[in-house]
């Protein structure tokens, strides 16, 4: 599993992974949001973009991640893990957005594009 981590200079990180969510990174993926919260960063995007397989170990990660006493996006997922999010009911426990972007405009940290509009002239 590789993860990637931006943070921005306000309360928000963003955490890229990629790979398998299972046993062997878990403890690497715990240091990140551990580290994260200690650093004063409140809400925190887990882009699955990347993101292959995850184990109940994983799903239990997610859900200590939550617990961690910030606000946990879940950006991203694809139809087999979302599947899984609903089988376990943990799609109801977590909060699962579409895009990370999307997030990022929710949250008042980019601006939304709106386009100009034209003036005619005649």
């Amino acid at each position: 599993m590789v993860i990637e981590t931006k943070r921005t200079k306000r309360d928000l990180a963003v955490i890229y992974l990629s790979g398998d969510l299972k046993k062997t990174s878990l403890r690497k993926f715990k240091l990140e949001v551990k580290e994260l919260v200690s650093d004063g960063f409140q809400q925190i995007i887990v882009d699955c973009r990347e993101l292959g397989f995850i184990s109940s170990r994983g799903l239990a990660a997610l859900l200590w991640a939550r617990s961690t006493g910030g606000t946990i996006y879940l950006t991203h997922v694809s139809s087999m893990i979302g599947e899984v999010l609903n089988i376990t009911n943990l799609s109801k426990l977590l909060k699962i957005e579409p895009t990370t972007r999307g997030v990022l405009e929710k949250l008042g940290k980019i601006r939304t594009h709106r386009p100009r509009s034209k003036s005619l002239h005649y």
